[in-house]
């Protein structure tokens, strides 16, 4: 694929929106890794200010050009720079390069996503154990969640939800699962779930609480922060906390 993309845009010489209206997918799989260094599907999206490429519109796919060539790394597309074309050996190096990066990228992003399934199964079996029962489909939280039930992957007030559970006392539970490897990609985990937990809270208020199921490494002032944001948190590694508030709102 990414031979094909830069014979497609002439080797980013002779880069022309027609030749790609109809191969979006390639600007946006391709594309973004012919950057030094290559950004994320989300930060290609954020800089052109859209949130999909749409296969046929000349705009769009020239913006995505545009963006595209601002962005080259002069270091594997030497010639570019000198406005001149490639060697064959320059070539091939940029190819192999390219695609190196898009395959670690791809890896790195299937581990997370694997990890993240993980997860979510073990939190789900976790409550399932607790004897809640899974509903089958959600359409309408309110509608279709009796007290004492749970679903995973739901839309709750616009936003995606990994574990939502009904409570017995008919309040709604939250559950986000985060992984992290590191205290600086803690982070961005944390303050995603806060960023939910804020929409949620604006919608519902007190019949929303708002959990975090971590595992791994996360850095301890984010941790404090999100618990000052009303941000309830459990450790993968024992969920017994979480068991026993859940029990206890049988009680409420």
């Amino acid at each position: 694929m990414v031979a094909e993309f830069l014979d497609l845009s002439g080797n980013l010489l002779v880069a022309k929106p027609e030749i790609f209206l109809n191969r979006v997918d390639l600007l946006e799989d391709i594309g973004r890794f012919v950057a030094g260094p290559p950004i994320s599907a989300d930060d290609f999206r954020t800089l052109l200010g859209i949130k999909k490429l749409h296969s046929g519109e000349k705009s769009e796919v020239s913006e995505a050009l545009a963006l595209i060539g601002s962005l080259i790394d002069s270091s594997r597309f030497r010639w570019v720079s000198e406005k001149r074309k490639p060697t064959k050996i320059e070539l091939q190096s940029s190819i192999v390069a390219t695609a190196s990066l898009r395959a670690v990228e791809r890896a790195r992003t299937e581990r997370r996503s694997s990890e993240k399934e993980r997860q979510e199964s073990y939190v789900a079996q976790f409550i399932r154990e607790i004897r809640l029962n899974e509903v089958e489909r959600v359409s309408h939280p309110d509608n279709d969640m009796l007290p004492g039930s749970f679903k995973r992957g739901v839309k709750f007030e616009g936003k995606q939800c990994d574990v939502l559970v009904r409570l017995y006392d008919e309040r709604f539970l939250t559950i986000e699962c985060k992984s992290s490897n590191s205290a600086v990609n803690s982070i961005k985990r944390l303050n995603d779930v806060s960023d939910k937990a804020q929409v949620w809270k604006t919608a519902r208020g007190a019949k929303v609480i708002t959990a975090g199921v971590l595992a791994g490494v996360f850095d301890l002032q984010s941790l404090e922060t999100a618990q000052e944001k009303s941000v309830f948190l459990f450790w993968e590694h024992n969920l017994k906390p979480l068991k026993s508030f859940l029990v206890a709102t049988r009680k409420a």
